[in-house]
């Protein structure tokens, strides 16, 4: 049986500290990405939590429905990128 690699913790930092902050939001569900795969730092905003987010992360979360906009604006997105963007999204109900 091949051997599991070691678990390494996870260091979570402020969502402020992993962006150049320009746009404000609210999470409509808990978001999280890496900052670093390498040394293993990721970013988080819980649902209903306000964060910052950088304009490119903040479209593309609004357009999949991620959050919501609470101040600061987002250049329009064509039919065409957003389609794009919601490619990547699956919704799993229960």
């Amino acid at each position: 049986m091949p051997r599991r690699k070691e678990l390494k913790p996870v260091t979570f930092v402020a969502v402020e500290r992993a962006f150049k902050p320009q746009i404000k939001v609210r999470a409509t569900r808990d978001l999280s990405g890496w900052v670093n795969r390498d040394r293993r730092v990721k970013w988080s905003i819980p649902t209903g939590r306000i964060g910052m987010l950088d304009e490119d992360r903040a479209r593309e979360f609004q357009v999949k429905g991620y959050v919501e906009i609470l101040d600061g604006t987002v250049k329009p997105v064509s039919e065409d990128e957003a389609a794009e963007m919601l490619s990547t999204v699956t919704m799993i109900g229960l």
